[in-house]
């Protein structure tokens, strides 16, 4: 940045002298959330220093290219070129940092060694920077792009983890309908939670940049646990009006004990004109959040009933359910949701996190919290919040190991049904609905979920790296979704949609773990 430092000849339209009693504060005030004066710049809202957001951060946007695929400078944001071709990337990292945590006066927001070491290669990406996933046609839609956030190697007895909100704004001038979000999560993403701020007071209060989780002023529209695509049926979308900010609500996890990890989340979102769609999709969260999971070895439930006995103003006697999926942590075992008679019992159970898409009938499939099946109801269901829900997670917390409560980090936990859903039907084209594996993919039988035969080893065990072979040993072809667990009970990786043939089938992986024995189940 020194060649844009000389107020005689300022490069790149950035003049960082200044004078006067307190020259720094000088500057930063002539930067911090200031647009910028480059016009083309100017015609894509960036500014000087946008807080928060270092991709529409002119400063950024001009030194960022070689670290950040997703930058594109035209020749009259930069015509001489001379930003371009910078290396001096932990410095490039660490402007990048700061302004991803609002760009503070005189603070310090990360560990400039872990930077230094991290790109010293001592590092792991979980989407590659130089490699981002494509954006929308501007005509479509647009691109978020959130982080990178960087976490430590996992050396204790918890995964080092961050979860933040940061908001987003959309700078829309009109309203607009969103058809379809895409996301896509690297693999130290615990989860990624799109909200939007229904208070215009709340959301101009609210801090620029990364900050703790508080959820009050905002409205859920998503929820992803792993990288996917939602396009929404036809006649459903979510609404936007003019001005609307986001609330974006990413949680990392570093699972490697080796290297320091970078985690980047991109949101594609695909857009229409407002008024296109006959029904506006809209999300809950449904929680239950008074657990404590003793730490006795035995597995615990918890079952709560969700009903509204007295409707509340402006909320829907019913929900028409598109979409139905849960919530939880790494202690979890099960997770069952039931429609609620009106006497309080039990009536027909409507989910199932360890059955085939959710589907309670379908094929069992192992418990992933980290990857759980979304339900898609067609017809929507009709879900009347009173008599409402029944559901039922199940925990298993180590014996001797401190009793667990409700929280935010992967050392909480949580117990969440999510849905999507409607207030009408009319005009909605119904999608096809979740199926069992077998008719899926169409082939018969369905796959078994017992394999009395099942033989299952490891080498090296324990582990003395990261590369590890996994033998599997079964009698006949099978799908199935393997989870490795460490003597303390933790998932540490999980393997989905695994192909295996009859007889010995060997699968190399790298895996991020103790060295210590682990577990297959």
């Amino acid at each position: 940045m020194a060649r844009a430092n000389n107020n005689v000849s300022v490069a790149g339209g950035l003049n960082l002298q200044r004078a006067g009693i307190l020259p720094s504060l000088d500057v930063y005030n002539n930067v911090y959330n200031i647009a910028a004066s480059n016009p083309t710049a100017l015609a894509k809202n960036n500014k000087i220093i946008y807080p928060g957001d270092p991709y529409r951060s002119f400063m950024f946007r001009l030194i960022g290219q070689s670290i950040s695929g997703d930058i594109a400078l035209d020749d009259t944001e930069d015509p001489a070129h001379i930003h371009r071709n910078l290396n001096a990337h932990v410095e490039k990292e660490i402007i990048r940092q700061w302004i991803l945590y609002g760009a503070p006066l005189n603070r310090r927001v990360v560990s400039h060694a872990m930077l230094e070491e991290f790109y010293s290669g001592s590092g792991i990406w979980s989407i590659d920077p130089q490699s981002p996933p494509p954006a929308p046609d501007p005509a479509q839609g647009f691109q978020i792009h959130v982080g990178p956030i960087f976490l430590p190697a996992w050396t204790g007895s918890d995964q080092p983890n961050l979860e933040y909100m940061t908001k987003y704004e959309t700078l829309l001038p009109n309203g607009i309908e969103i058809n379809r979000t895409e996301v896509f999560l690297g693999s130290s993403s615990h989860h990624f939670i799109l909200y939007k701020y229904n208070n215009a007071n709340t959301a101009n209060n609210a801090a620029y940049g990364f900050r703790p989780v508080f959820f009050s002023g905002v409205d859920m529209v998503a929820a992803y646990q792993g990288s996917a695509s939602d396009i929404l049926p036809q006649g459903t979308a979510f609404r936007w009006q003019g001005g609307t900010v986001l609330n974006l609500n990413p949680h990392v996890i570093n699972y490697s004990s080796t290297a320091i990890t970078a985690s980047d989340i991109y949101l594609n979102v695909y857009t229409q004109p407002y008024g296109t769609a006959s029904q506006e999709m809209k999300a809950q969260l449904l929680p239950y959040t008074s657990l404590s999971i003793p730490g006795s070895g035995v597995e615990a439930t918890y079952e709560t009933s969700l009903y509204l006995p007295f409707p509340l103003p402006g909320f829907p006697s019913t929900m028409h359910v598109w979409k139905m999926s849960s919530h939880t942590h790494r202690l979890a075992t099960d997770f069952d949701v039931w429609l609620r008679n009106s006497d309080g019992t039990k009536g027909e159970q409507i989910f199932d996190a360890k059955r085939w898409n959710g589907v309670p009938t379908c094929e069992e499939i192992p418990y992933d919290y980290q990857h759980p099946p979304s339900r898609v109801f067609s017809p929507f269901l009709p879900l009347n919040i009173n008599p409402g829900i029944i559901h039922r997670a199940k925990y298993i917390n180590c014996a001797g190991c401190p009793t667990v409560g409700w929280g935010e980090t992967s050392s909480d936990e949580m117990m969440i049904t999510a849905v999507l859903y409607t207030e009408s039907t009319n005009g909605v084209v119904f999608p096809d609905p979740s199926v069992c594996y077998a008719q899926e993919v169409g082939i018969e039988p369905a796959p078994t979920t017992q394999n009395q035969s099942l033989a299952l080893s490891f080498a090296p065990n324990p582990l003395n790296g990261d590369q590890a072979t996994l033998q599997i040993n079964t009698p006949q072809s099978s799908k199935a979704t393997l989870t490795l667990f460490d003597l303390h009970g933790r998932a540490i990786k999980t393997m989905n949609n695994l192909s295996l043939q009859a007889g010995n089938n060997q699968i190399g992986f790298e895996h991020p773990c103790h060295k210590a024995p682990i577990l297959p189940d």
